[in-house]
């Protein structure tokens, strides 16, 4: 069986794209390296389905919890990173109200990209979002919300998610009176813990949720429990946050020097991420995973997983105990 081919460090894989691309001298891990990014491109795009419209998309995309910048450079650096995530097929971004600068950043990286019309947005809004009126008058939220438009420089968000499920009977009404005015095209609920699931699953099962987000990772499978089953029986869409895991439990770096199993080449895998993002977006209620990501190398490396062959059942079985393994030694 032919083994992955070896690769750099996320860190160094942007150099051999560039390197390879200005014709400069490179090592030969990142000749292959170059090589496999230009073999992957040639592979078939893979989509997933929107249970509700029917509509397909490409299932990575990226997560901008780290976008509140203010330097040119820092803004210049992640406007590349959204324009690499649509050069390569990519369209799904999500970020939030409470990611601080996120949401505006990223407006004006669409604006300078000139790629709005190749990106499926998501955001999310809670009450909490807005700050009390002076003398204690209660929150305009659809006045907050119109600013959300504003920030993302867009007259249509794709999916608006409450990221607090206790603010969803309050802000669900008015998120699909905005869906029936073509302001949003999705509206649903979004956490990034577990113990919100008890209070979630209603608002699942009574049908009102054309968008899920959840916490699912190789690491966490507590979602595969209730939450994906349900979705799948409703017909709605899945969006996988921390995919990876938390930043001091990436289920990346518990992998450390581990080598990839043999059988990543039957997937068209070459790392790690690769593999495991391909876990999640084959699982069947699953539409889109959204890993975290601030640098060109990363984007390029995560959209390896959407393209060439994906797991089946038994492949998942096997990824799952590879991964157990691992990370329990």
């Amino acid at each position: 069986m032919t083994r992955p081919v070896p690769i750099p460090s996320r860190r160094t894989a942007i150099k051999a794209g560039l390197a390879a691309g200005a014709g400069l001298a490179i090592g030969s891990r990142l000749e292959l390296f170059a090589e496999e990014v230009a073999r992957q491109q040639e592979l078939p795009l893979f989509t997933t389905v929107i249970p509700r419209t029917g509509e397909r998309i490409p299932p990575v995309g990226l997560g901008t919890n780290r976008y509140s910048v203010s330097a040119p450079a820092d803004i210049e650096n992640l406007c590349n990173v959204l324009k690499t995530l649509t050069d390569r097929g990519g369209s799904v971004v999500d970020t939030a109200r409470g990611y601080g600068r996120a949401e505006e950043v990223i407006g004006g990286c669409i604006t300078e990209n000139g790629n709005r019309d190749q990106l499926f947005l998501v955001t999310k809004y809670t009450e909490s979002n807005g700050r009390r009126q002076s003398g204690g008058a209660p929150v305009d939220h659809m006045a907050q919300m119109e600013l959300v438009f504003e920030r993302l420089q867009t007259d249509m968000i794709d999916v608006m998610l409450v990221h607090e499920v206790r603010d969803a009977a309050n802000l669900l009404p008015m998120m699909r009176e905005l869906k029936a005015a073509g302001r949003f095209r999705y509206v649903g609920v979004s956490t990034s813990s577990d113990r919100d699931y008890r209070a979630m699953a209603p608002h699942l099962g009574r049908g009102e949720l054309d968008f899920l987000q959840v916490d699912y990772s190789i690491g966490n499978r507590s979602a595969e429990e209730t939450m994906l089953p349900l979705a799948l029986e409703q017909g709605t869409a899945v969006v996988c946050n921390l995919p990876f895991g938390g930043r001091r439990n990436s289920v990346l770096s518990e992998m450390g020097d581990a080598p990839l199993p043999g059988y990543a080449a039957e997937l068209d895998c070459t790392s790690w991420a690769q593999l495991y993002l391909k876990y999640l977006v084959s699982h069947p209620a699953v539409t889109a995973v959204i890993p975290g990501t601030t640098k060109v190398e990363h984007a390029i490396d995560n959209n390896g997983a959407t393209r060439g062959r994906m797991p089946d059942a038994a492949m998942r079985a096997r990824i799952e105990a590879t991964y157990d393994q691992i990370a329990g030694a």
